[in-house]
């Protein structure tokens, strides 16, 4: 098992130079790829953080409207009710 486990990291060891010389060979940097890779991959998470915060806040925002549109409604109809009850008032006087 050891000898399996000691095989299984000189063929990992070995791979990892394989992709390092053929990125050579084609004129990359296998190391600054990677670190390209982790910083994209960071900037990605970045960005989902972002869109979510964003996400929440326009919800909160939308909720908000929703209840200034229906407490708008609200004062329209009192206001009608308002009038209406005006109009009767003077139509009795």
């Amino acid at each position: 098992a050891e000898r399996e486990a000691e095989l299984k990291f000189e063929i990992d060891r070995l791979r990892s130079a394989k992709r390092e010389l053929e990125g050579k060979l084609a004129g990359v940097d296998v190391g600054a790829m990677e670190g390209e890779a982790s910083a994209l991959a960071a900037a990605r998470d970045a960005m989902q953080a972002e869109r979510d915060a964003h996400q929440k806040e326009l919800a909160a925002v939308s909720a908000r409207l929703a209840w200034y549109v229906e407490n708008q409604r609200i004062i329209d109809e009192v206001e009608a009710e308002a009038d209406a009850l005006r109009e009767r008032l003077q139509q009795v006087d």
